[in-house]
């Protein structure tokens, strides 16, 4: 088990609270800072290392509709997204190493090709999760019929969780929890992954 945050009194909900990263030595080891500024190996640091590195509770959220019209065209448009703060990518630091047993990323043999010790809770694992997401787009017609049996019939196609548009190179940011005491971080290596969503809609107006 992996302590990640803590919560401190006189502090934010939410302080990542771990080592800082200093970069990997020839062996494939971890070096971090110690409480003094100097580089030193993961294995000798203690807790009294430990320092405050991020933040996963987003400093604002934001949301954006819009509703276009033309003849009898209508279009609708949903946009959210989070912003300032820190997510801690899980999947990375179980998977993205060639010391995992098992399928790995390809993080494993580009980014971490490097790393060849144990894994080291550290900052090197932080990213930026600020994200857009394009949550919902709706693209309608609607015909005037004025029949004896019908008035109107309207046919709609709509598409959820369409694009996110993020730095973070993990899964969906919008999946990690950002509320509670334990936000920008998952407590679970495993993931369900965010799907889109396409339906097509037919109303009838009687």
């Amino acid at each position: 088990m992996h302590n990640l945050q803590r919560i401190q009194a006189g502090e934010r909900i939410g302080n990542f609270y771990m080592y800082k990263y200093a970069g990997i030595d020839k062996d494939g080891n971890f070096v971090v800072y110690d409480k003094k500024g100097n580089m030193i190996p993961a294995s000798e640091a203690t807790d009294d290392d430990k320092r405050i590195v991020g933040n996963g509770l987003p400093k604002f959220n934001a949301s954006l509709t819009g509703n276009l019209r033309w003849r009898n065209w209508d279009l609708s448009l949903f946009f959210r997204g989070a912003f300032g703060y820190d997510i801690f990518n899980t999947q990375d630091f179980y998977y993205g190493t060639q010391g995992f047993t098992g399928n790995v990323l390809q993080k494993a043999y580009t980014k971490n090709a490097l790393i060849k010790g144990q894994q080291v809770v550290s900052d090197y694992y932080l990213e930026k999760g600020d994200y857009v997401k394009l949550d919902m787009v709706s693209l309608g017609y609607t015909w005037k019929v004025n029949a004896r049996f019908l008035d109107e019939l309207r046919v709609d196609f709509t598409a959820k969780n369409l694009a996110t548009f993020t730095r973070y190179s993990g899964i969906d940011p919008a999946s990690v929890q950002v509320n509670g005491l334990e936000p920008g971080a998952t407590g679970s290596r495993t993931y369900y992954p965010s799907c889109r969503q396409f339906i097509l809609g037919l109303r009838l107006s009687f």
